[in-house]
């Protein structure tokens, strides 16, 4: 991906790389999976509105625990998809 390609290059030219998610739980999940994946990626920039559509498209939010938020770990992205929520906002 292309995610990828930028946090190779960060690492190669020895530059931090630190993601950024500010849309809902859905790209917060694959960041944090971009994260674990780069070796200089300490950070994840995100939004910690409680806005419906940003932390309620998974059937459980990612939160931030004891300072961390934990990588998920179920298959694909890590979260399951709130269908409900999926088609309450879908634009046709």
């Amino acid at each position: 991906t292309v995610g990828k390609q930028i946090a190779d290059l960060a690492l190669r030219k020895q530059i931090d790389c630190v993601p950024h998610a500010w849309l809902t739980d859905l790209l917060k999940a694959a960041s944090l999976h971009l994260n674990a994946y780069t070796m200089n990626s300490l950070y994840l920039e995100y939004n910690v509105s409680s806005a419906s559509l940003l932390n309620q498209l998974c059937t459980e939010p990612i939160r931030m625990v004891d300072g961390y938020v934990p990588v998920p770990i179920g298959p694909g992205l890590g979260v399951a998809v709130n269908e409900e929520m999926v088609a309450r906002f879908r634009v046709l």
